[in-house]
């Protein structure tokens, strides 16, 4: 491969250190094509600038999932990109002149696992490299990890100017350039832009493009209160929410108030008569699950967050103001987030019931046979399965009167078959469970358990439409389209693997089948 000039300019970026004015630092997923992208958008913008090369420190940063129980890494794209991103890892530090060789190379065939041809292109030692990945790749790709994590960084690509995020890039060429240049400039009267993206973005001040001149102002301090259920019992699956706010908003204060005392009860009931009942929510378009479309009337469910008035000051407004309902309360002018557009963590109007447990789950998924597993082991130390109610997670349509499940067609077969046995054999359910999700063979498990095929046949064609059909009512009733979940006291929702883990105080894999 030949090494043109802009290269070597990158190359000597990345070998040696230098006094620069302004840091780039991108987050990408090695086999994201977006990602990808934006890489290739940098190595072009120093190729035909190269200019700036001398003026801006490029640092490129791997997205990842770290697991310290399992001690082990997951990505978006898969173990295959768990592994292509410790390579770059380690060429990056071991093989600093290398890397941009490798990365061009690499990436014009991102999706493939031909790794070891650009390796060669580039001139890399193969030996030093598997022995560097040996050693080292663990312990860089767990600071990798940590550091996406503490910055709260999951989209591909992510692009930080001199350490704060820029929103809303698309990844085209002439806006990135005109950003750096922007972040080149001394002086703010003499940066010049066509939209607000293209103004460097600025800690404390919100930014915005006025008759192609670059403005910052003051920004405002966001309050958001959060009417939260006990977190010790419950954890905080449904406060996803709270980290949008904090990374679209940035100057934001939170505010937590436990559910249950008088201040809660009285706000919420405050807010009760203030809500239009008008109000019908719309589909959601940012990184918040969406929920049934239903007028709010009240609010009947956990987290409830309440922001100040000041949040509509902030351009990203414009992205997810039509989700909120303007309400007063205490004279003041405040915004509650539509709880029909994130996942609830506590549903109150449903009756409490002490020690009932819920579990909502798919037939093939392999983190609810996991939790499966994890539960039909504890149930010889301290826990009776039989307590234990299993949901699944399936989808019904009213109009073609047919069901649909994430695994496909083979999985509403099985969950019908394991709603009959656990409603009229139900002694022999979790046996059946624990040898199904071991051998996937129905037929076997049902003759190990003593059951009688004919006679679940029978029942499964009279009966197992219409129990199906109440889990899909229910699930979506409960905003439930993954797996697992669980239930408890017939109110309290945990939504991820390490609440539910923490709760049962078992070993699980993290991960969760549907969306």
């Amino acid at each position: 491969m030949k090494i043109d000039k802009s290269m070597m300019i990158l190359l000597f970026l990345f070998s040696v250190g230098f006094a620069n004015n302004v840091t780039l630092d991108l987050f990408v997923m090695s086999k994201c094509p977006y990602g990808t992208t934006a890489e290739t958008q940098i190595y072009n913008l120093i190729s035909q600038h190269p200019e700036l090369a001398e003026q801006i420190d490029v640092q490129i940063h791997y997205i990842l999932d770290y697991d310290s129980e399992s001690e082990s890494f997951r990505s978006l794209h898969g173990q295959k990109e768990v592994d292509e991103n410790i390579w770059q890892i380690i060429i990056m530090k071991y093989f600093p002149e290398k890397f941009w060789c490798y990365l061009s190379s690499r990436n014009s065939h991102f999706g493939d696992t031909l790794w070891e041809s650009d390796v060669e292109i580039c001139g890399i030692n193969k030996k030093k490299l598997t022995k560097y990945i040996k050693k080292k790749g663990y312990t860089l790709a767990i600071d990798e990890a940590h550091l996406t994590d503490s910055l709260n960084i999951d989209a591909s690509p992510t692009i930080l100017i001199n350490g704060i995020k820029i929103r809303d890039w698309m990844g085209d060429f002439p806006t990135l350039y005109t950003i750096l240049n922007n972040s080149l400039v001394s002086k703010v009267s003499e940066m010049k832009c066509r939209s607000d993206v293209e103004c460097p973005p600025k800690t404390g001040y919100i930014t915005s493009c006025v008759d192609g001149k670059c403005q910052y102002r003051k920004a405002p301090l966001v309050t958001l209160t959060a009417i939260v259920p006990d977190t010790i019992k419950y954890g905080s699956s449904s406060f996803g929410l709270i980290r949008f706010l904090e990374n679209e908003i940035g100057n934001i204060k939170t505010i937590y108030i436990p559910y249950g005392d008088e201040k809660s009860e009285e706000i919420i009931s405050k807010l009760n008569d203030d809500i239009k009942p008008e109000f019908q929510a719309k589909s959601s378009h940012y990184s918040v699950s969406k929920g049934s479309e239903k007028p709010i009337t009240e609010i009947n469910s956990l987290p409830v967050y309440i922001i100040s008035n000041s949040i509509k000051q902030y351009p990203a407004f414009k992205k997810f103001g039509s989700y909120m309902l303007p309400c007063r309360l205490d004279g003041d002018s405040i915004y509650i987030a539509d709880p029909n557009t994130y996942p609830s963590g506590a549903i109150l109007d449903r009756v409490e019931r002490e020690g009932k447990i819920d579990i909502f789950v798919m037939a093939k998924c392999p983190f609810s046979k996991a939790l499966e597993e994890s539960l039909f082991v504890k149930n010889f130390v301290d826990l009776n399965i039989d307590n234990i109610k299993l949901h699944y997670v399936v989808k019904y349509n009213d109009t073609t009167g047919k069901f649909d499940a994430f695994h496909g067609r083979s999985e509403i077969t099985e969950s019908k078959r394991q709603i009959i046995i656990q409603k009229y054999f139900p002694e022999k359910f979790w046996d059946y469970i624990h040898c199904y999700n071991i051998s996937a063979n129905n037929d076997s498990c049902i003759s190990i358990t003593g059951l009688k095929s004919d006679e679940i046949d029978k029942l499964i064609s009279k009966y197992s439409d219409t129990m199906l059909k109440n889990n899909a009512k229910l699930c979506k009733e409960l905003n439930i389209h993954s797996t697992p979940t669980v239930m408890l006291n017939n109110r309290y929702i945990l939504r991820n693997s390490n609440d539910i883990k923490k709760h049962f105080n078992i070993l699980l894999d993290s991960g969760t089948c549907g969306h």
